[in-house]
């Protein structure tokens, strides 16, 4: 019977000449191979069962001389089966040993194999999370796209806008140099300013007496152009709620003379304070 003593895992790791741990697969891939190169083994060896001689001696036990004229003596066989027991619990022990180093071998793999799976239960999710950046990447990629679509055709506009706008300065520096040119042949006299229509349903209404162009005005910024930057003795204007009541009090201050002109160089004035005639709505119409 062969013997056979191999290193254990614990010796294989405590070797001064063993070389550094390797990775996570290949450390997985070598015990099962050690696996694998152990149950060979073992099953190598199984004790051989003895030869048909050694049975036919074992199971007689004596071996008969027989004598002449005499009675046949028997004498005890040599014993093999005491060798082959001791052989045998050699065996035993030695595969009791190699299987305790298999069970280690295969609770090392069973917990490689759950550090494993949580790995990948770890990778799966990160490469989820990565999908989900992923897709919010490509939204905001979308959206800034859909943004700078946006701008272009704002700019676009902008751009048209631009254009009509200096279109419309060069027309109106044309007509200006026409303006300019035609100018020049006007009479300054012939240019008199025309005061702001007057509206019948105004709520208040202002009454010049005395000033640049007496008459009843609903436009506050004529009738204060009338009568701003003159002495007060030089001038009187009244508020008077709605049309009628401003009627009878400039007819009233009409009958009394009140009515008069004040800082006027009349018709040079003109394209500034409008004629040299009091404005009276109700007599225009």
């Amino acid at each position: 019977m062969r013997a056979y003593h191999p290193l254990t895992a614990q010796q294989h790791s405590d070797s001064p000449d063993s070389p550094p741990a390797p990775s996570q697969a290949t450390s997985n891939a070598s015990a099962v191979s050690a696996l694998r190169g152990r149950l060979n083994t073992i099953s190598l060896q199984t004790p051989s069962s003895p030869s048909k001689a050694a049975c036919s001696s074992g199971a007689a036990g004596i071996i008969a001389t027989p004598s002449k004229g005499s009675s046949v003596s028997a004498r005890p066989a040599p014993s093999v089966a005491s060798s082959s027991t001791v052989n045998t619990s050699v065996d035993i022990d030695q595969m009791h040993v190699e299987f305790v180093n298999l069970k280690d071998i295969v609770l090392k793999l069973i917990k490689s194999n759950n550090k494993l799976k949580d790995d990948v239960s770890t990778l799966q999710h990160e490469v989820v999370q990565l999908t989900d950046e992923c897709s919010s990447l490509k939204d905001e990629a979308s959206s800034l796209q859909e943004a700078l679509v946006q701008s272009q055709a704002e700019n676009k506009d902008i751009l048209e806008c631009q254009t009509a706008l200096v279109d419309i300065v060069s027309n109106i520096r044309s007509e200006l140099d026409g303006i300019k040119k035609f100018i020049p042949q006007l009479n300054a006299e012939s240019i008199i300013l025309s005061p702001p229509a007057f509206d019948f349903k105004a709520n208040r209404v202002y009454v010049v007496i005395q000033g640049r162009c007496p008459g009843v005005y609903s436009n506050l910024i004529w009738a204060k152009k009338m009568t701003d930057g003159l002495d007060v003795d030089n001038c009187a204007w009244q508020r008077v709620d709605g049309y009628h009541k401003a009627r009878e009090f400039y007819e009233n201050a009409e009958r009394m003379n009140y009515i008069r002109f004040v800082d006027r160089n009349f018709p040079t004035d003109g394209p500034v304070y409008g004629p040299n005639v009091p404005f009276v709505p109700w007599r225009k119409s």
